[in-house]
């Protein structure tokens, strides 16, 4: 195999292994988490402009355990105090909190993974076919071997 090929097959490796472990580690955090209802209850600002600053809503809810908790997101979503929403929590960390369901989260996981993996199978496959002939890419569709001098 030639080398550029070898290199392009083994980067594919690597990105189906880092989709599998991402699916795996995901799985594994998206298990410690709960879901509940929770109340916005403030909005606060990336910057002080509030016209175009990223809002970051404070929510407050019960854990399973009954405690009331006020957390804040880290993602930007355009909510106003008041207003019911969907948190994810971890248990042993409640202030920390994730504005989404767990299918929505179950949902990313699947995709960025998924993607991961695809285009791993997409490089390695690829650069096996062409360097054993059975894909070639035309003439002057890669980069070029041609240096000319300046004058």
């Amino acid at each position: 195999m030639q080398p550029r090929h070898l290199v392009t097959t083994l980067f594919g490796f690597f990105v189906i292994a880092a989709g599998v472990d991402a699916y795996i580690r995901m799985g594994n955090h998206l298990a410690t988490l709960r879901e509940t209802a929770a109340v916005v209850v403030e909005v606060v600002y990336e910057t002080a402009t509030l016209q175009k600053g990223r809002m970051h809503p404070v929510v407050r809810f019960t854990t399973e355990d009954g405690r009331q908790v006020t957390g804040r997101s880290d993602k930007h979503l355009n909510v106003q105090p008041g207003d019911a929403v969907q948190v994810l929590y971890d248990p042993a960390a409640p202030e920390h909190v994730e504005v989404r369901t767990l299918a929505q989260a179950r949902r990313q996981r699947i995709f960025f993974s998924g993607f991961a993996i695809a285009l791993g199978l997409a490089l390695s496959i690829g650069a096996f076919a062409v360097d054993r002939g059975y894909v070639r890419i035309p003439e002057g569709a890669g980069p070029s071997r041609v240096y000319r001098k300046r004058g």
